[in-house]
């Protein structure tokens, strides 16, 4: 069964995610936009009128998530790498 906050668009969530986040923290994000990427964020970001906190709670955890499995992707991929060329090489190799 599909919730409201699945039929919010990404932009959408974007824009909530900003607004909630406040000014400071959104101005050190949009510095890594595009141009076309600020003026589509800024727009949506003037739509909005009214939030429940259930939505931003369900924008908040789902940005959690995403963000959490991202670090893991990225841990996991250098631990990977570690384990699996220690056995390649000699120690000695390593050795400094």
């Amino acid at each position: 069964m599909a919730t409201a906050l699945d039929t919010l668009t990404g932009l959408r969530k974007a824009a909530i995610l900003m607004v909630t986040l406040g000014a400071d923290a959104s101005a050190a994000i949009m510095r890594q936009l595009s141009e076309p990427e600020i003026e589509e964020l800024t727009i949506e970001i003037s739509k909005i009128r009214e939030l429940t906190p259930t939505t931003v709670e369900g924008v908040l955890e789902e940005f959690s998530q995403l963000a959490q499995a991202r670090s893991y992707i990225v841990q996991g991929g250098v631990g990977w790498f570690c384990r699996s060329t220690t056995n390649l090489l000699p120690r000695a190799r390593f050795a400094s």
